[in-house]
């Protein structure tokens, strides 16, 4: 049968206050219909055909127990009305409702509702509690039909908010099916897309040092610690912009009077921008590479004057003939014949007034070649934390070729310098990546500075906990990027400073698992190593994007519009 209404309400017109204000609100609202005669009973109609419409087209009927609902004759025979429908309460027809406490002799409930279970409205602090299990009760089993223009009773979207409740288990479970579908189906097509790092060709074991030579990507890897045995692995080139790669036979084998096999692995690249056909490398046991056909074919260079253990390498863009080499133990050297023959620069002591040689034995932590000038900053001899750089370390300047020197930046007793960079757009002025050794634990060791050569550090736009293992200038003007060897890329403007803090690097355990960082902003994050030391980072300029490419733990990536899976989980 189609009832118009849930529930009729039966009550006295001393409740009619709570009924009206109280109680048929909150039945409503929870998605039900509601008959009550005050409201619905059609002026000039027959009270007692009103009340046998009302009962006939009701659910339920709820009776508000009170004394003064006992002594109203109208409502015994609303009473007996609504048992002659249900008289053994199967269907729970008639529904008591105490609303206030009913005992004899001032009140005599009739026996068929003297024998039902009642709602219990006596206690004001659990009406709230008391309204919802009735309004449980008072649902359907079966769904009511939609309303339509012959009920006129049911609201639509009251059925719509009860028809919405009834079903929603229904309708959660389809729902997350529905979405699982979806899911499943977007990520076979590959979309949507979010900006996420896609990889370039396969996996390179190892990868350790990340270049650009004009059209041609390089990457060098840790073969001095895997040994001779994959050192001809040491070496990759792509120049697809890292879609395939290959292997290159760079001589990265020596020996030695102790050992038979001696592996190097490369540390450094350097070409000239007017000649990136030419590129040469450092390396860490067999001195410094040169390849003239873009990497393909490899020579060693340099055997008689340089040492076989190098750092770093640099080649100045306005004559590739002039180059500097930086030795792993100390000191550094210079070529005017693309390589060939070197001299040691840091022992030189005939210099103008205010200029003077570079300390002997000075350790290279960074090595930068401009047009007119050539920069080397300072590391400890054994850098490692709590080990305070000298006197002499700092940021030095060169304006002929190495010979006399001029220190534009202290290193203040504390700071190592682990890359340099030029700001894009900017003449003149450097990016400088530090290590602070004698950081603690409520301050930064990593950190990034601009500098001036005439006037020095004059803005940190960068700090962090997470160790910094790249540095790459632009890719517009006055930006910046910084690979961190958690796997994240963060970037900037040189004219933001650092200000405020993040939270403080409590211990080397969470220095090497990364902190928030200050002054940048960070790009999706690749987290592909087991361990973040060993997730060692670098940048360098991409051929199609205006991010730089980045190499983390095995592979390189590029910055580009990814398939949400691999953007969730890079």
């Amino acid at each position: 049968m189609a009832y118009s209404y849930d529930v009729f309400i039966s009550h006295c017109a001393a409740d009619r206050p709570w009924v009206a204000e109280w109680f048929v609100p909150r039945l409503e609202a929870a998605g039900l219909t509601v008959a009550v005669g005050y409201r619905d009973f059609l002026p000039g109609a027959p009270l007692l055909d009103a009340i046998e419409q009302a009962v006939t087209a009701s659910r339920h009927a709820l009776v508000i127990v009170t004394p003064a609902w006992t002594a109203d004759e109208w409502n015994a025979y609303e009473a007996r009305l609504t048992h002659t429908f249900d008289p053994a309460a199967r269907r729970r027809k008639l529904i008591p409702v105490r609303l206030r406490p009913c005992a004899p002799p001032d009140c005599l409930l009739p026996r068929a509702i003297a024998d039902l279970v009642m709602a219990d409205f006596t206690d004001e602090r659990r009406w709230d509690a008391e309204l919802s299990r009735l309004v449980r009760s008072l649902r359907p089993i079966i769904p009511p039909p939609a309303p339509d223009a012959h009920r006129p009773g049911l609201r639509r979207h009251r059925w719509l908010a009860w028809w919405l409740s009834y079903h929603r288990r229904r309708l959660l479970g389809g729902s997350a099916a529905a979405l699982v579908l979806l899911l499943l189906i977007s990520a076979l097509v590959g979309w949507p897309t979010f900006p996420g790092w896609r990889s370039l060709g396969p996996p390179i074991r190892q990868a350790w040092r990340l270049h650009r030579a004009g059209d041609v990507l390089l990457v060098s890897t840790g073969t001095d610690a895997e040994g001779c045995a994959i050192a001809g692995e040491g070496l990759w080139r792509s120049t697809d912009d890292g879609r395939t790669w290959q292997t290159v036979n760079a001589p990265l084998r020596a020996t030695a009077s102790d050992q038979p096999c001696i592996a190097a692995a490369i540390t450094d690249f350097a070409h000239a921008a007017a000649t990136p056909q030419t590129i040469y490398a450092a390396t860490t046991n067999v001195g410094l590479l040169r390849s003239d056909d873009g990497g393909n074919r490899w020579a060693r260079i340099g055997q008689a004057s340089l040492p076989a253990e190098l750092t770093h390498v640099a080649v100045s863009p306005a004559d590739g003939r002039l180059m500097w080499a930086a030795a792993a133990r100390g000191g550094l050297f210079r070529s005017t014949d693309a390589g060939e023959t070197w001299a040691r620069v840091d022992e030189a002591d005939a210099c103008a007034l205010g200029e003077r040689s570079l300390p002997p034995g000075f350790t290279v932590g960074a090595l930068l070649a401009g047009d007119n000038v050539v920069y080397v900053g300072s590391r400890p001899d054994n850098p490692r934390p709590g080990v305070y750089p000298g006197p002499d370390a700092g940021l030095y300047a060169s304006a002929d070729g190495g010979l006399c020197w001029r220190q534009v930046d202290s290193a203040e007793g504390r700071y190592g310098y682990a890359d340099l960079e030029p700001v894009a757009g900017r003449l003149g002025q450097l990016l400088a990546l530090l290590y602070n050794y004698q950081a603690v634990q409520d301050s930064y060791p990593y950190e990034l500075w601009l500098l001036v050569p005439d006037q020095g550090r004059i803005r940190r736009v960068w700090a962090s906990c997470s160790a910094a293992a790249g540095l790459f200038a632009g890719p517009g003007e006055a930006t910046w990027s910084v690979a961190t060897a958690t796997g994240r890329v963060m970037t900037g403007r040189v004219d933001t400073s650092a200000a405020g803090s993040a939270a403080p690097c409590r211990s080397l355990l969470t220095t090497l698992a990364g902190h928030d960082t200050v002054g940048g902003t960070s790009l999706p994050a690749v987290r592909r190593c087991v361990l973040p030391p060993l997730c060692i980072s670098d940048l360098a300029a991409d051929g199609q994007g205006t991010a730089p490419l980045l190499l983390m733990g095995d592979r390189v990536y590029r910055l580009d519009r990814v398939p949400w899976p691999q953007a969730l989980w890079p």
